[in-house]
């Protein structure tokens, strides 16, 4: 038996049967979204550039500081830096589905799904 600090009391209630339908359709979408992932990589690779960083209101001074070099280093390093704020949100958003949608009754069914 889990301890009780492990328990999520608000999920207990919730039928096995409906757990595992919730389950079963989280994956199918997780799936879809695995093979659906490369657009939104494709969209930072396309907006974190220099050149939309200019297109908003007075930052259109990134693109001639130093010669071009600050234009260099957000165009390597901007694109990265989203990337990583987005694969940050993951385990949050899997996190939220686990306990809002799919009822996983214990924090470490939760960490382990």
């Amino acid at each position: 038996a889990p301890e009780p600090r492990d328990i999520l009391w608000e999920a207990i209630d919730t039928p096995q049967r409906n757990r595992d339908s919730r389950e079963t359709l989280t994956n199918v979408l997780l799936l879809l979204g695995v093979i659906l992932w490369s657009f939104p990589l494709t969209a930072i690779q396309a907006f974190a550039t220099a050149e939309q960083v200019a297109l908003i209101p007075r930052m259109e001074w990134v693109l001639s500081v130093d010669g071009g070099s600050l234009r260099a280093f957000i165009n390597g390093y901007l694109p990265v830096l989203a990337l990583l704020g987005l694969i940050l949100l993951l385990p949050v958003f899997f996190g939220w589905i686990a306990v809002s949608y799919e009822h996983r009754k214990t924090l470490s069914d939760v960490q382990h799904s």
